[in-house]
């Protein structure tokens, strides 16, 4: 893949390819010059990277960073291979990235993982109330969490110089987020550990009955005697520890073991 510069940003192509830097921190900075600036081993100037879609948003974010001091360039391209690409150019030393990225880019953890991997520190920037997203975020690698329906500038050039010259030592409310991931994680697990019991067949007449089926029904569907039928349904009311069809079906769709 080659990189040129092009104006104040850059273009980057590959097979016809396109990944836009839409602003490099400082018009005088040559493409890939190391601006940070290091005092005894401090990081003095760390050097931010913005990935987020909303670009109105983000140029405005991006000039005002500038001026404060951090350099930062706003990067977004159509892939995700495509804006890790961009992001390893500007070689920044924190990723201010968007949490509600669009669908076609999948989840963020991957984007994250891609990012840590290539040396970035992580921070999320959210207006999202998805705790348990979020938490995954940071399992993934984020070090930090922006709410930027609540943060001040001040605080967003704060997050950026922490994240950059963080220890690994997460705040008290990303550990917060990270224990109720795994929380949910815990009943999640219990919830289905019953199901996991269930042999093929009872499988099958579960998905049957909550499809609304009867066991005469059930036992057209599956070839198999209404007897049969009666001992598959006995069985699995007994491991899911419930009194009736309908409790069972409820049971099924309530821990997300099917869903319609």
């Amino acid at each position: 893949m080659r990189v040129t510069e092009a104006g104040n940003g850059l273009v980057g192509g590959e097979q016809g390819r396109q990944v836009s830097v839409v602003a490099w921190s400082n018009p005088d900075q040559a493409a890939g010059e190391d601006v940070t600036v290091r005092l005894d081993g401090e990081l003095a100037v760390p050097r931010a990277v913005l990935v987020d879609p909303h670009l109105l948003l983000t140029h405005a974010l991006t000039e005002e960073l500038n001026r404060s001091g951090i350099p930062t360039t706003a990067v977004w391209a159509d892939s995700a291979e495509d804006i890790v690409f961009a992001v390893e150019q500007a070689q920044a030393d924190v990723i201010l990235l968007e949490y509600e990225l669009p669908a076609l880019l999948g989840r963020p953890e991957s984007l994250i993982r891609s990012m840590t991997n290539a040396g970035g520190r992580v921070v999320m920037l959210t207006s999202s109330s998805d705790h348990l997203g979020l938490g995954a975020c940071l399992e993934a690698g984020a070090v930090g969490i922006i709410d930027k329906k609540r943060a001040s500038f001040t605080e967003f050039v704060a997050a950026i110089r922490t994240a950059a010259g963080d220890d690994g030592a997460l705040s008290w409310h990303s550990r917060t987020l990270l224990a109720e991931l795994r929380r949910s994680r815990a009943e999640e697990q219990r919830q289905h550990a019953p199901f996991a019991t269930l042999t093929p067949r009872e499988r099958e007449v579960l998905s049957l009955m909550c499809q609304g089926c009867g066991s005469t029904e059930i036992a057209d569907e599956t070839f198999v005697s209404l007897a049969t039928v009666r001992s598959h349904v006995r069985s699995i009311l007994l491991k899911l520890g419930v009194h009736s069809q309908l409790a069972a079906a409820a049971k099924a769709y309530s821990s997300g073991w099917y869903e319609a």
